[in-house]
């Protein structure tokens, strides 16, 4: 579970229309998500938005479940890149936010996730 903290700086309300993500091992995609018509964050208003993007170690990539299970190592570390793409509207105007991010996994079968991993977003500061 993934948490969004977006933060409207303008001075009239703001519609999150959707949020996309994808989580990647290596070159290859092992999970993706949508959610559409989210919220509505008013003015000069924060909400958090939690999401959860299911990923699955496929057969062709059975040499990382090897690794995964493997017993002799206790820390079972490999490297996922999640992008996250929000899209908001307002007087008829889309704007859309990306961020990418790369987070160390345990895949190890004995392993205690902290749940939640934070990531914040200004959505449309107003033009300087």
């Amino acid at each position: 579970t993934n948490t969004l903290n977006i933060t409207n700086n303008n001075y009239y309300s703001v519609e999150v229309e959707n949020i996309t993500a994808q989580v990647q091992f290596s070159k290859t995609v092992i999970g993706k998500a949508r959610l559409n018509n989210i919220t509505i964050i008013g003015p000069l208003d924060m909400k958090q938005i939690d999401y959860t993007v299911p990923t699955v170690i496929a057969e062709e990539m059975s040499y990382m479940f090897d690794f995964c299970t493997l017993i002799s190592i206790k820390v079972h570390n490999i490297v996922l890149m999640m992008q996250v793409t929000v899209t908001t509207t307002y007087f008829g105007h889309s704007e859309q936010i990306s961020q990418e991010r790369y987070q160390y996994v345990d895949c190890g079968r004995n392993t205690t996730y902290q749940l939640g991993q934070s990531e914040y977003l200004n959505v449309l500061q107003p033009q300087q």
